[in-house]
């Protein structure tokens, strides 16, 4: 068996809601697209894909080590965008800033201890952003 797994950071109850909130007031009914649920609205740092039962562990240790010695910190959500912004559309962003640079810190941590222990580590530039929605077919 396996599971799907991702380490994410969780978004305080309010500001979930208030991301809900503006994605209703959009007219994405005829769109094709698909809001992502206000529970599920998170900031993905990585993404791990399927992985076997026997490894949830060995990630669970790895994000562990990773957040070891750090303190709270605060982020901004910021401005809706368009992903992408010319195109086939094909997401709906929320914006996060991070003007001390600890969360992108703490994808680098995190990627320092997930890529010794054999998980995929995405090398593309850290972009954190809350996805809002998603687009069956381009509008």
């Amino acid at each position: 068996m396996g599971i799907r797994a991702f380490f994410a950071v969780e978004l305080l109850p309010d500001v979930r809601k208030r991301l809900a909130r503006a994605v209703a007031a959009m007219p994405l009914a005829e769109s094709h697209a698909r809001p992502v649920n206000a529970d599920n609205l998170h900031i993905t740092m990585h993404f791990l894909g399927d992985i076997a039962d026997d490894r949830v562990m060995d990630a669970h240790e790895a994000g562990a080590r990773a957040v070891a010695g750090l303190t709270p910190f605060e982020l901004t959500v910021g401005e809706i965008v368009c992903v992408p912004p010319e195109g086939k559309l094909r997401m709906l962003w929320a914006t996060v800033a991070d003007p001390a640079g600890e969360l992108a810190d703490l994808y680098t941590r995190l990627g320092e201890q997930l890529g010794p222990e054999g998980f995929r580590v995405d090398p593309r530039p850290f972009n954190p952003h809350v996805t809002l929605a998603r687009f069956r077919t381009p509008p």
